[in-house]
């Protein structure tokens, strides 16, 4: 038999003989224990397979926050643990990220991208912020680092050969 012994929710030693006799047991003969998975391209507040594009940035606001719960729930029944956030309607990714860092929900780490950005027409421009030059790319970058995005997403196409020149 071999201890595992979890403190604040983090596996902190493995091993026979590592766990106090006075800790909470539970049998786990026959289970395994793996480390957290990562999704790290995840659509938290709408997926795809879940709604069409045209339906999904169409959908209101609550109903896409709520969608959330779902998609988070899911995700740490599946044993994933972080979630890296491709992009969503107006940042909502945002909003759960905080949630679940403030307690307010239960779900894994999220890493978000804030807006996605792209050219005028661009791959995902119904989710994110069309720009137009430097200066808008640049200002698409700033309000995203304002807003706490912990990475920035660009999006293009190379088989989009209208895309050239816009």
């Amino acid at each position: 038999s071999t201890d595992l012994v979890v403190q604040d929710g983090i596996i902190v030693a493995v091993g026979e003989g590592v766990g106090h006799d006075s800790a909470f047991k539970i049998d786990t003969s026959g289970l395994w224990a793996i480390p957290g998975l990562i999704d790290i391209h995840m659509h938290v507040c709408s997926e795809p397979y879940q709604l069409g594009v045209i339906e999904s940035v169409q959908e209101d606001e609550a109903i896409s926050l709520r969608r959330s719960l779902r998609n988070l729930y899911e995700a740490l029944n599946s044993g994933i643990t972080t979630i890296r956030d491709a992009g969503s309607m107006q940042a909502r990714g945002l909003h759960v990220k905080r949630a679940v860092e403030s307690g307010v929900v239960v779900g894994p780490t999220v890493y978000s991208c804030g807006d996605i950005i792209t050219y005028p027409r661009g791959h995902m421009a119904d989710y994110g912020v069309e720009v137009r030059g430097k200066r808008e790319i640049e200002q698409a970058i700033r309000r995203n680092i304002a807003i706490g995005a912990d990475y920035i997403k660009v999006t293009s196409d190379p088989e989009d050969n209208e895309a050239k020149g816009r």
